[in-house]
């Protein structure tokens, strides 16, 4: 039994010592920067357990009461896909697409009123172009370009068929483009896993969004300005998953 003991025990030790030769010079993971590398990227909160998708550009939305409209800017995230054609430059695309509609039957008591009738379409493509600099142990510093653009429609509309009853439709399009300039960093904390953060200083034009109402047979259309803003974004944090 002693001998099975020291059997055993000496095959264990000799293969932690022929492991720990083979991998002596082994000083941690390296950026997986080179030609046809890819991977998922998913914007990532730390400490949170949630992933979603990275950033795909951004529209203007709205809130409606009548001719009275209210207009803000909504952010658009989608799927994120990284792919290196060099061993410094990457491209890395984000897109968000969604059509919908629906139809849903309205009720005066137990009696049929009509119809409530709803659609939409959203469609954001964010392009970044990165130059990846000297690695730094595990840690990939770059500096790019970015390219995005949003486009949004919505469509909202009350029929009834009660005696006397007005139908009521909104109507609403909008599209938002935008430059900037990144900054950033991809960190590889293990094999085919990197962790990044990126800030983003740019331009963004929301373009001249149109919101119709419809009232019976008469409409009321508002194009309004164009708007532009420039400065920086938000840093946000990523994962890529390497395959």
């Amino acid at each position: 039994m002693f001998n099975k003991i020291c059997t055993v025990s000496f095959v264990f030790f000799m293969a932690i010592s022929l492991f720990a030769q083979a991998n002596k010079n082994y000083d941690g993971p390296k950026p997986e920067n080179y030609p046809g590398s890819k991977a998922f990227v998913f914007s990532y909160t730390p400490f949170q357990s949630d992933l979603s998708g990275i950033a795909a550009g951004s529209y203007t939305d709205f809130n409606s009461s009548g001719t009275s409209v209210t207009l803000f800017n909504r952010n658009i995230y989608g799927v994120g896909f990284k792919y290196f054609f060099s061993n410094n430059w990457s491209i890395l695309g984000g897109l968000n697409f969604g059509f919908g509609s629906s139809t849903e039957d309205v009720f005066q008591g137990t009696t049929n009123i009509g119809t409530d009738e709803e659609s939409g379409s959203l469609i954001g493509v964010a392009v970044d172009v990165n130059y990846h600099l000297n690695s730094f142990y595990s840690v990939s510093p770059y500096l790019g370009a970015n390219i995005n653009f949003g486009t949004y429609s919505y469509t909202f509309e009350e029929k009834r068929t009660v005696a006397g009853s007005t139908n009521e439709k909104n109507e609403f399009s909008s599209s938002n483009f935008g430059i900037g300039l990144n900054i950033g960093f991809d960190w590889f904390f293990t094999e085919g896993l990197a962790l990044g953060g990126k800030y983003t200083i740019g331009f963004k034009s929301m373009g001249s969004p149109e919101y119709t109402y419809t009232s019976g047979t008469t409409s009321t259309t508002t194009n309004f300005g164009s708007s532009t803003a420039i400065g920086t974004s938000t840093g946000t944090f990523t994962l890529s998953v390497y395959f």
